[in-house]
């Protein structure tokens, strides 16, 4: 499984897709459950364009394990080297 070390980009109302760099990765995390998963700007860019912010994407979130869709959130990290 991937590491990601948390960064500090500014404030998540403030991140858009385009901000990010093929190194960072997001954080998923169930409110309900605690299930993390890690997920790759890419994706998210295919689905979405590149001004979407962070905080417009939260509430879109679905559990993978308990399929819970309320107050899941998005963490922004990068790779981890090594």
């Amino acid at each position: 499984m991937e590491q990601i070390e948390n960064i500090r980009l500014g404030p998540k109302y403030a991140i858009r897709l385009r901000d990010l760099a093929d190194w960072h990765r997001f954080q998923a995390t169930c409110l309900r459950c605690r299930h993390t998963s890690i997920v790759d700007p890419a994706t998210l860019r295919r689905r979405w364009d590149e001004y979407t912010r962070i905080v417009d994407l939260e509430p879109k979130l679905r559990c993978r394990a308990c399929g819970n869709r309320s107050g899941n959130s998005l963490s922004v990290g990068q790779l981890t080297r090594g």
